[in-house]
């Protein structure tokens, strides 16, 4: 409409009104240009038999191995050939280019239905009626595009779009761009998949990079063999990936089997290039949403084969560039992989090597070994039921690892009253200073009744050495502690303020004093509890990080008001705070 009220102003500067409006019949003519155009430049008019039927009128990748283009007809394929000639694509969804409903759909005239790179609506209706409407629930993280597949929105007959592109070149694939009824569902893709898989030669293996590749590969040879509409080489071998950027949101067993880094001959590729791709798309998914079905498609068609037209003006410098990187890197990675297979001993390189060969050929579980083993240390409690057993099964009945944990859960008490007197300031109400009294009152109970135990556990007299450190203080905020000494004028003797008293435990000793009071096991067994206290905490502080981390990009990120923002930084002071307490 911008471009007609330019029209008119050139056409009459002055009453610019007066010129009729020509804006229907430019949509029209437009449309006829660009098929016009388009059968032109693909030598439609000449009736080719070298070119598809479906997708006939895009352009596409001139680097993808295609029979015909730069694979011979009549070559002989061999073993190597299925990674030489490996097509390698990536899949995903756009939730973005929507289509509302139409009132007279059945006026509607298409141009280049299935001609370009959105597939022919006909057959596709077809699958979608007779699939197996099944979308199970994802085993995996708790990925959108699985759950949300059955999301239903009335005012659109599409919710979005699936596609594929080649991941070395970013090169949409003709025919095979799908429209999501419901959400991105496995019926859908599975349709885009084997229509972008036709175009490449069957004997070989295909790389399919998909965001959720674990969870739609399971049954994806079944979901093909149940569908008259789906065809699929019955020599193709699918490999599938993940991309790392949506790697890192799947479960740890995920990492094996579904990273590039695991994929021979996979190269240097980029497993999210359909996420570029979907932002230049997305410019004219609001204009293109109310347009009639056939428009709308063409719209999508001519932004489509535009972007393929770039790449292919670019691949020359592009290659050369991948290839002058992938140079340096052999060259600075190659003699820093031999020195360290020299200094491993010949046997092991061999037996690693053999393993390697097993896992590539095979894949599936046999890319477990690849996982990363962690160990879980133990925490608090395994540890003290661990010692408590022993002490059971050696007769000694005193209950000193019992007393020890308490003796520590007493000084993590005191560190969270610390910093509880540190936060309330100066301005701290009546109520507040009865409830610090009351938390004072119970940890000095709980301090009473855990040094009578211990007195008679260790047999301590009056004449104890200590260390030099003087009681338990916590590290905190210079500037919040000094709020805090306003505090101080209520118990001017510090006649109770037990979260600064000493306890008593082997570590608090003098030098020297343990070995003369012979309580070597019970500081022995406070050294393991601390372990076990020092595991706790760091997965307590990983967690505080984690939810820190998470309001950041949930709450922060996606806050749209003064109200939802103060809110969401509200929630990163809480735990931040509560990081701080570790």
């Amino acid at each position: 409409m911008n471009f007609m009220s330019k029209i008119g102003r050139v056409t009459d500067e002055v009453f610019p009104s007066r010129v009729p409006d020509c804006y229907r019949e430019l949509l029209r003519v437009s449309r006829q240009w660009w098929d016009i155009h388009n059968r032109i430049r693909a030598g439609d008019v000449h009736d080719r038999p070298d070119v598809p039927a479906d997708g006939g009128l895009a352009l596409f990748c001139p680097a993808c191995p295609q029979i015909g283009i730069n694979i011979p007809p009549e070559i002989e394929w061999k073993a190597d050939d299925r990674l030489l000639y490996r097509p390698q694509l990536v899949s995903d969804g756009n939730m973005k280019l929507v289509h509302q409903l139409q009132k007279r759909p059945e006026d509607d005239v298409s141009l280049s239905d299935g001609e370009m790179f959105i597939v022919k609506r006909a057959p596709y209706a077809k699958h979608l009626v007779n699939a197996p409407q099944r979308q199970p629930k994802s085993k995996c993280s708790n990925h959108q595009a699985q759950n949300h597949g059955n999301l239903n929105r009335n005012h659109l007959d599409s919710t979005g779009k699936g596609a594929c592109a080649c991941a070395r070149h970013g090169a949409f694939v003709p025919h095979c761009m799908v429209d999501f009824q419901k959400g991105e569902r496995q019926v859908n893709m599975d349709y885009s998949i084997c229509q972008a898989l036709k175009r490449f030669p069957g004997h070989v293996q295909a790389l399919i990079v998909y965001d959720i590749c674990c969870q739609w590969s399971i049954h994806f040879r079944q979901r093909v063999s149940e569908s008259e509409f789906l065809e699929l080489y019955d020599s193709l071998e699918i490999i599938g990936a993940v991309g790392k950027w949506h790697l890192a949101a799947h479960i740890p067993e995920c990492f094996p089997k579904f990273s590039l880094n695991f994929v021979e001959g996979a190269g240097e590729v980029d497993g999210e290039i359909l996420e570029t791709l979907w932002s230049r798309l997305d410019e004219v998914a609001g204009m293109a949403q109310a347009m009639s079905i056939a428009h709308h498609q063409e719209v999508i068609d001519e932004h489509m084969n535009d972007s393929n037209w770039q790449k292919i003006l670019q691949l020359p410098d592009s290659l050369c560039e991948k290839w002058s990187r992938a140079e340096k890197g052999l060259s600075e990675t190659g003699p820093t992989f031999e020195q360290l297979s020299d200094s491993l001993d010949a046997s092991l390189v061999q037996e690693w090597t053999a393993q390697e060969r097993v896992v590539m050929e095979k894949r599936g579980d046999h890319l477990n070994i690849y996982q990363v083993r962690l160990e879980k240390l133990p925490t608090l409690a395994e540890i003290r039921l661990k010692l408590s057993e022993m002490e059971v099964r050696h007769g000694n009945l005193s209950g000193s690892v019992s007393t020890l944990t308490e003796g520590l859960a007493i000084e993590k008490s005191q560190m969270l009253l610390q910093h509880h007197v540190a936060s309330l300031g100066s301005t701290c109400s009546v109520a507040q200073k009865n409830e610090l009294l009351d938390r004072r009152h119970k940890l000095e109970a709980r301090i009473t009744a855990y040094e009578n135990q211990m007195s008679v556990i260790m047999k301590l007299n009056d004449n104890t050495q200590w260390s030099i450190q003087d009681g338990n203080t916590a590290d905190m905020d210079p500037q919040v502690a000094e709020s805090s000494d306003d505090l101080a004028e209520y118990y001017p003797d510090e006649w109770l303020v037990p979260e600064k008293e000493r306890v008593t435990l082997p570590s608090s000793f003098a030098p020297g004093k343990v070995e003369r009071l012979s309580i070597e096991s019970i500081a022995m067994v406070e050294a393991e509890l601390r372990k076990g206290q020092v595991t706790d905490s760091l997965e307590s502080l990983r967690l505080a990080l984690g939810e820190k981390s998470l309001c950041f990009r949930m709450e922060v990120r996606n806050a749209n008001t003064q109200w939802t923002t103060h809110r969401a930084w509200d929630n990163i002071y809480k735990f931040d705070s509560e990081a701080r307490k570790y």
